[in-house]
């Protein structure tokens, strides 16, 4: 994705360079939103460029159950001499609401991308490496006990991950599989997956 040097720069120095939600997590997520956008046959709109680049920017050193308001705030701010206020509005919603836990409606289309463009292809593997990683970088006793009950509560059939309009589109065949193998998920499987097993 090419990305203008102004945003990068703005947004860069909010994330490490590697961590379950570091520098390498917004590249990933900014793949996945032009992939989301490619069937419409467009590029990436400076607006949704920023919202992703800002959507985990109070991540580092921030408190996880409020990051999506706090990331919102760091966008407005960060962004305000960029972007009228029509458009800041828009982008800081899409922040707001780019949870997988988020339940109401979307405030627009740019919310539905942020939240689809930040779930990840449906790969239990790379979702299983994520929640280990996170779970032992905050020092929990038995980490992939914990990994299984997250996935299963989160992305399992009938999960409270929500999948919106542009991941449905990109990925459905995709999740079918992925429910079946969460369903078999075990703490022996994720010690596998990650090299513990």
């Amino acid at each position: 994705v090419d990305v203008p040097e102004n945003l990068t720069w703005l947004a860069k120095k909010y994330y490490d360079a590697k961590g379950s939600h570091g520098w390498n997590h917004i590249q990933d997520v900014l793949g996945r939103a032009r992939l989301m956008v490619n069937p419409d046959n467009r590029q990436l709109s400076d607006p949704e460029i920023a919202a992703v680049l800002f959507h985990d920017s109070s991540l580092r050193g921030g408190d996880r159950k409020t990051h999506h308001i706090d990331s919102s705030k760091i966008a407005e701010k960060e962004l305000a001499a960029l972007f009228d206020q029509r458009t800041l509005k828009r982008i800081s919603k899409a922040i707001q609401q780019h949870r997988g836990s988020y339940k109401g409606k979307y405030y627009s289309k740019l919310s539905e991308l942020v939240s689809s463009a930040d779930r990840g292809a449906p790969n239990l593997e790379d979702i299983i490496k994520r929640s280990y990683l996170y779970q032992t970088e905050h020092g929990y006793a038995d980490p992939e006990k914990l990994v299984v009950e997250h996935i299963k509560r989160k992305y399992g059939r009938g999960g409270y991950a929500r999948k919106p309009f542009y991941y449905q589109r990109l990925y459905a065949d995709k999740l079918n599989k992925m429910y079946d193998d969460i369903d078999r998920l075990t703490p022996d499987k994720v010690l596998s997956v990650v090299g513990k097993g």
